[in-house]
């Protein structure tokens, strides 16, 4: 199906802007689809014990007081408030290659790497309900113009590809607390000044092992809690089914795709290779 007039970005599913959510056939269309918007999850929602569990590890600093110690306690309950309840991430897959991080601090694209966002095997079985769910394309600039229209309320924003580290390579930066510049700056802006200056290691590097998902993500800082979901409607470029999404829903997937005035698509397995096939 193709629909007269649709502002898509036609069948280049590999254009750079666009990104890519794998989900539930029942949250694409019931919740994502039906409701207009997704959802920013905590960190502590996610499936990586390096997001979910504790990030901060100790402080570090000149000529530490006994009376240093009060401030170096606030801190670390400031930067875990702020980490795990005010900081919201939108994750996607990209269209190109992850960048991997050696232990030497070098950078570099992993050349082997599948570079078509849509075209996810592990993807589709882990978050695509085993082939059963449903893929939604975004445009990246489209979503990043809809947050910008709530930068009265966001204390902090930052998107970006993920990096992929090494084993072995935490940053102890980013881990520990400062507290000789605590003391000079006070807790509550030292606090922010440490997650800005540490969003790479804190929000985008993950381990290695998860370099096929090729992340590209959203981070808002949401004290107030007032940015929740993300309107779609100028965002929302195609809906890709997968290999096993049932028929039954057809009608609906049409229904929401002619509201959206966007393409669909669907997967389909043949010889063991993924095709995409316009419906």
């Amino acid at each position: 199906m193709k629909v007269s007039g649709s502002d898509n970005l036609g069948p280049n599913l590999e254009n750079d802007d666009l990104l890519f959510h794998y989900t539930r056939t029942s949250t694409a269309l019931e919740k994502i689809l039906h409701e207009g918007k997704i959802r920013l999850r905590l960190l502590t929602e996610t499936n990586d014990p390096r997001e979910y569990k504790d990030k901060i590890l100790g402080a570090f600093g000149w000529s530490l007081r006994p009376e240093d110690n009060q401030q170096i306690n606030a801190a670390d309950k400031a930067l875990r408030r702020i980490l795990e309840k005010e900081c919201r991430a939108m994750s996607f897959c990209a269209n190109s290659k992850p960048t991997i991080v050696f232990n030497s601090g070098v950078r570099k694209e992993d050349g082997t790497a599948n570079t078509v966002g849509w075209n996810k095997p592990r993807m589709w079985s882990q978050y695509g309900e085993d082939h059963h769910g449903i893929c939604l394309a975004f445009s990246k600039n489209a979503l990043k113009a809809e947050i910008n229209t709530k930068k009265e309320i966001i204390k902090f924003f930052r998107d970006q590809h993920v990096m992929y580290e090494l084993p072995g390579r935490p940053s102890i930066k980013s881990s520990t607390i400062d507290a000789t510049r605590l003391r000079n700056e006070g807790v509550e802006v030292y606090c922010m000044n440490h997650i800005r200056d540490n969003a790479e290691a804190l929000f985008f590097t993950k381990d290695i092992d998860y370099r096929d998902e090729n992340e590209y993500r959203f981070i808002l800082f949401d004290p107030d809690g007032k940015i929740e979901y993300i309107e779609i409607a100028r965002s929302i470029k195609c809906l890709i089914q997968g290999d096993r999404t049932a028929g039954v829903y057809s009608p609906l997937i049409q229904e929401l795709c002619i509201r959206y005035r966007i393409e669909q698509r669907k997967v389909l397995w043949d010889g063991g290779q993924a095709h995409l096939r316009s419906l």
